[in-house]
């Protein structure tokens, strides 16, 4: 994922007024810049937890497993 891309979705959830709230993000395995991306976020707020997937799986899988960490 393009960095730009990635960055502004992160930084639009976390400028939200609403401030309690868990912020769950899963790595379908990105090959990509993506973890690092993530993890730079995840290390300045607390309200993100992040997981990441061994392998690459479906779009509906990768729901379920984000949901199923919710």
């Amino acid at each position: 994922m393009r960095k730009r891309y990635l960055e502004n979705c992160i930084k639009g959830v976390l400028n939200q007024t609403y401030n309690n709230f868990e912020y769950i993000i899963v790595d379908n395995a990105s090959t990509d810049n993506t973890p690092i991306i993530i993890e730079e976020y995840r290390k300045k707020d607390s309200r993100i937890r992040v997981y990441r997937n061994k392998k690459t799986v479906c779009m509906e899988d990768n729901l379920n497993l984000c949901a199923n960490y919710c």
